[in-house]
C-alpha cells in the first residue's frame, strides 16, 4: 500500500473527494491479481476497486453524493489521457467540469507515485489540463441542453416525437463534440434536414420495390409519406 501513500501524498488538490479516491482506487488490486509468464497482471482491477469503495463509504455512513462521486473516479482512474479537443470535449461531456478536473489531479498524482521518471505522461495530463481550461473558456457545446436546437425545432422539420428524435439529438451532439458540426441553428437544421430528405427517398424508394408507382406516393408539407388510392 506504499503507492496508495504515496499517490495521496502527491495530490496537488485538497479536495475530499479526490483523496478518498485516491486512498481507495487499487483496494481491488489483490482481488484481481493475476500470474503469467510475463509477470503479475491486475485484470479489471478499477471496477473491483469501485465494488469495494462503495462498501466501505457505505459503511463508513458517507452521503451518497460523496460515495457516488469518489466510486466514478476509482472506476475510471486509468481512463484515456491525451491533450486533444475530441477527447477532452468528450471527458467533460461524460463526467463534468468539476469531476473531470478530479480525474486529471487524480491521474497526476497516480503516475507520479507509480514512477517519478514517467515525466512524460505527467506532462500530457499537465497539458490536458491546460487545454480543458482553453475549451471551457469558449464556453463550447458539451451537453445537448448547450445544442443551438430542441427537440421541438427538428420536429418542425419531420421528425417525429419520441426515441427517434433523442437518437438525433446525440447523434448531433456527437458530431459537435467532435467538431465535425459547428453549434450553430441554421447549420444543425441543414444537417437534419438532409438526413431526413435521405430517409423519405429511401422510405419511397422501398414503396416503389414493394409495387406502389411512384405517382401514387405524396409526402405532405409536413414530410409525411402517403400512398393514393389508384
Amino acid at each position: 500500500f506504499y503507492h496508495i501513500a504515496e499517490s495521496i501524498r502527491e495530490c496537488e488538490s485538497d479536495d475530499k473527494i479526490t483523496k478518498l479516491a485516491l486512498l481507495l482506487h487499487d483496494i481491488g488490486k489483490p482481488f484481481s491479481c493475476q500470474e503469467t509468464s510475463e509477470g503479475r497482471h491486475f485484470v479489471g482491477h478499477a471496477d473491483v476497486s469501485a465494488e469495494k469503495a462503495e462498501n466501505i463509504l457505505r459503511n463508513l455512513r458517507f452521503d451518497k453524493n460523496t460515495i457516488d462521486k469518489v466510486c466514478e473516479l476509482v472506476k475510471y482512474h486509468d481512463i484515456y489521457m491525451m491533450p486533444r479537443n475530441k477527447i477532452v470535449k468528450h471527458r467533460l461531456n461524460r463526467f463534468g467540469e468539476e469531476q473531470f478536473a478530479r480525474l486529471l489531479d487524480m491521474r497526476i498524482a497516480d503516475i507520479k507515485a507509480q514512477n517519478p521518471e514517467l515525466i512524460d505522461r505527467v506532462e500530457a495530463i499537465y497539458e490536458t489540463k491546460q487545454l480543458t481550461k482553453e475549451i471551457l473558456e469558449k464556453q463550447p457545446c458539451l451537453t445537448k441542453k448547450d445544442l443551438a436546437v430542441t427537440g421541438s425545432d427538428l420536429m418542425k422539420i419531420g421528425y417525429p416525437a419520441g426515441p427517434e428524435l433523442g437518437k438525433k439529438l446525440d447523434d448531433i451532439l456527437e458530431k459537435v463534440l467532435n467538431d465535425e458540426l459547428e453549434n450553430d441553428k441554421y447549420k444543425i437544421l441543414v444537417y437534419a434536414n438532409d438526413v431526413i430528405d435521405l430517409r423519405r427517398a429511401q422510405a419511397v424508394d422501398l414503396l416503389v420495390k414493394h409495387g406502389i408507382s411512384r405517382k401514387n406516393i405524396d409526402i405532405d408539407k409536413r414530410g409525411e409519406i402517403h400512398v393514393k388510392s389508384s
